[in-house]
């Protein structure tokens, strides 16, 4: 009689013991699911409030098929200005195109040292690396850039660039960057041919 009502107990203990067990599991679930939806909350708020708003521009790329510039849509952040957002469209254009139809044309290691927008010229000044990307093909990479900046910034009639803050005198593959480079009624630039 001892062993059936020590069975007796052992069951019981068992049973509250599963009871037990599977309340615990059932308040896990619903304290991992309240962390789930507390840290899913607490992302969405945290990505809302930390958006910045974005334009979309247009910019110009090389077409590897026809060696041709051609557009190429990109988004960059909502600009207060003229000068920010003419750098964020040359940061854009630095950083290369997307997609196996395009080709960099350059340098990705390339700094924007200085943007100014003075009256409706944008003066734009580059480190040393400019250089190298224009010894390839200068009047592909001069009017990516001035096409992609008088494009997007309407009220910029030319834009002027500057190697260091200074206007080089040198002349590559026939640019000459000692002009300011102005729109004209089909192109957007002054010298390019």
């Amino acid at each position: 009689m001892v062993d059936r009502k020590e069975r007796a107990n052992e069951c019981f203990l068992d049973k509250s013991r599963c009871r037990a067990t599977l309340t615990l599991m059932f308040d896990l679930k619903r304290v991992l699911f309240a962390a789930i939806l507390f840290f899913f909350a607490g992302s969405l708020v945290f990505s809302v409030l930390s958006l910045r708003k974005t334009k979309s521009v247009k910019i110009f790329v090389k077409d590897k098929g026809s060696q041709h510039l051609v557009l190429q849509k990109v988004v960059i952040p909502k600009a207060n200005s003229e000068n920010e957002r003419v750098f964020w469209i040359l940061k854009e254009l630095i950083s290369g195109p997307t997609g196996d139809r395009y080709e960099r044309i350059l340098d990705p290691n390339i700094e924007i040292r200085r943007v100014i927008v003075r009256r409706d010229i944008a003066y734009v000044s580059f480190d040393w690396k400019l250089i190298d990307s224009l010894y390839m093909n200068p009047a592909l990479v001069v009017r990516a850039i001035t096409s992609s900046i008088m494009l997007n910034v309407r009220r910029i009639e030319g834009v002027k660039i500057l190697v260091e803050d200074i206007e080089p005198v040198s002349t590559l593959g026939g640019v000459s960057l000692g002009y300011t480079f102005r729109k004209t009624k089909n192109r957007c630039d002054k010298t390019l041919k």
